[in-house]
């Protein structure tokens, strides 16, 4: 999960700045379609990689894994507000919520999302 996460960080980046920089399109603009599109390719990196349950169903492993993503982002704005608002660095405070974030992610993905049948 720890390379999917970096990973993706570092894809939704570059994207970002490609998208900005060199097709010109507005940096809001271009930060929604890198994490539109890291979005997909995280589904499909648990999907394969982390959670293994390539050979279940994709509809509702996808109707679980999309809403959450939406339900965390909402988290994270809460948290990182809540920590800049105890008066931390913005920078702790972004990294204090990445580290939750990725917690939370990870418990979700394993339990809800992605979790296995046992016959």
């Amino acid at each position: 999960m720890l390379v999917v996460t970096a990973a993706s960080f570092c894809l939704g980046f570059m994207l970002t700045v490609a998208g900005k920089e060199w097709l010109d399109l507005d940096e809001k603009a271009a930060y929604s379609y890198a994490i539109l599109i890291c979005t997909f390719i995280n589904f499909f990196a648990c999907r394969h990689y982390v959670f293994r349950t390539g050979d279940s169903p994709l509809l509702p492993e996808a109707l679980k894994f999309f809403p959450s993503v939406i339900a965390f982002r909402f988290l994270e704005i809460a948290l990182f507000s809540l920590f800049a608002k105890l008066g931390l660095d913005y920078r702790v405070a972004y990294m204090a919520t990445s580290v939750i974030s990725l917690v939370l992610k990870f418990l979700v993905a394993k339990y809800f999302v992605f979790r296995t049948r046992q016959g």
